[in-house]
């Protein structure tokens, strides 16, 4: 078979293969996210109000931070204001929250489809890859990467690499450039749980 190196050999051309079907399947899958959710007005308006209470926030952190900047140089005036301005911030907080709460069905039903798409190409190759050396690394993993690199092949060679490695690292790179090429990657979990340093 073209591409192989015999029957026993590094099968290159599967593991090829195993990245263009994980490319193909992100693919898809932001085409799929884009006409179900990303397109949604109801999205549309959930993330821009979200947006618009962050900038507010943001907003207000910089104006407490220029009050007490003022409140050093000047320690007889302001002395009420702090107090107001907290306030202020914590009730932003609490508006970000519940907005935040209306965007959570879209943003889970965007990551649902984006993981499914990603590795539904992988259910499909993968009977024709189980116990097959894709590719061979330049160096022994350590011991706690091998039930990725190893996984499903014979033997205590651990430089030779199954395709669960290959699909691994394809969804890992392909996901994230494909939702940036195509400019719809929904809120990402870690960018909320910044919003923490408002508080």
């Amino acid at each position: 078979m073209g591409g192989g190196m015999g029957g026993g050999g590094v099968r290159a051309d599967l593991a090829a293969a195993a990245a263009v079907a994980v490319l193909a399947g992100c693919a898809a899958g932001e085409a799929l996210n884009w006409l179900v959710v990303l397109r949604a007005p109801a999205y549309k308006a959930a993330k821009a109000e979200v947006e618009r209470l962050k900038r507010k926030a943001e907003a207000e952190v910089r104006k407490q931070a220029k009050a007490e900047e003022g409140k050093e140089k000047d320690k007889g005036k302001g002395g009420g204001k702090g107090g107001k301005g907290k306030a202020a911030l914590a009730a932003l907080q609490e508006q970000i929250k519940e907005a935040e709460l209306k965007l959570a069905p879209y943003t889970l039903t965007s990551t649902l489809i984006s993981t499914m798409s990603s590795f539904g190409m992988v259910f499909m190759l993968n009977p024709h890859m189980t116990g097959v050396v894709v590719a061979r690394l330049p160096f022994e993993p350590p011991s706690f990467l091998r039930g990725i690199t190893h996984r499903g092949l014979e033997g205590e060679d651990y430089r030779e690499c199954s395709h669960a490695f290959i699909f691994t690292l394809s969804v890992l790179c392909f996901q994230t450039l494909v939702q940036k090429f195509a400019g719809v990657k929904p809120a990402n979990p870690m960018e909320q749980m910044s919003q923490k340093k408002y508080v």
